[in-house]
């Protein structure tokens, strides 16, 4: 929980993290409702679950298959550090593959298939040990990556394959599992 420092402000925090303080939930402005019936407290947090390309701080690069600006672009913009964007990734298991199928409604069909093995620019690399859970502050991890002269990750894994985002401007905190499995019968 963030507590600030006996003489009740936080500059201590702003200096090693560069926030204002530390991650946690943030709080939205007071808002109305679609519809108008009811004003949200100003202590309401919200979440929006969300895959993990939608949710990134930063806009996508130019030649990907991707909207250039995700909706989770839009909200760091009008939100700032209020917006907390956690990630969430494996080192391996099942996945989903999206095969193109213009006889679908959707244009593609889903299939099941073996996540790839973790690439060499993944973020799920910094997890440490791909036997155990890990959540992981993007902050910390740029840290480590600067303080061994180590590259920062640059993919993050989406469906079968990983997508070219820089992982540590893109998200504030790194959920990674062991081993993932599907929850529909998928064939393919």
């Amino acid at each position: 929980m963030y507590r600030p420092d006996a003489a009740g402000d936080d500059r201590a925090v702003r200096r090693e993290t560069g926030r204002r303080r530390p991650l946690r939930p943030r709080s939205l402005p007071r808002r109305q409702p679609a519809g108008g019936t009811r004003p949200v407290r100003p202590d309401t947090r919200i979440v929006l679950a969300a895959h993990n390309a939608h949710i990134q701080r930063t806009a996508n690069p130019d030649g990907i298959p991707l909207p250039r600006v995700p909706m989770g672009h839009a909200h760091a913009q009008r939100f700032g550090t209020d917006y907390v964007s956690v990630v969430m990734t494996s080192a391996g298991g099942r996945t989903v593959q999206n095969v193109p199928d213009p006889a679908h409604p959707a244009g593609m069909r889903q299939c099941a298939t073996d996540a790839p093995a973790t690439a060499p620019d993944s973020v799920a690399l910094f997890a440490g040990n791909p036997a155990a859970l890990a959540v992981l502050d993007t902050r910390a991890v740029r840290a480590h990556a600067r303080r061994h002269g180590l590259p920062e990750p640059t993919l993050i894994r989406m469906d079968d394959g990983f997508l070219p985002v820089p992982a540590l401007d893109a998200y504030d905190a790194v959920i990674c599992i062991p081993h993932t499995t599907l929850s529909a019968d998928l064939t393919g």
